[in-house]
């Protein structure tokens, strides 16, 4: 990110441009992905994943299936 609030922007910029589906893949760790989610939550359309390249990723090993 290049500033606070920086992956929100850009979220919310990709989503205004379109109204069908949009993929939108959160690189980074559970600040980023935080970002995104808030970015994307006044849009129907918005379709999240993340890859987690974070410190933490505590968001990415607690959602795992567990067996």
């Amino acid at each position: 990110m290049q500033k606070k609030d920086h992956a929100q922007q850009l979220t919310e910029n990709i989503l205004k441009k379109s109204a069908e589906r949009t993929y939108i893949i959160s690189v980074g760790g559970d600040g980023t992905l935080h970002e995104v989610i808030n970015g994307a939550a006044s849009f129907s359309n918005a379709l999240i994943t993340c890859v987690p390249a974070g410190s933490g990723n505590d968001f990415a090993r607690g959602i795992q299936k567990r067996r």
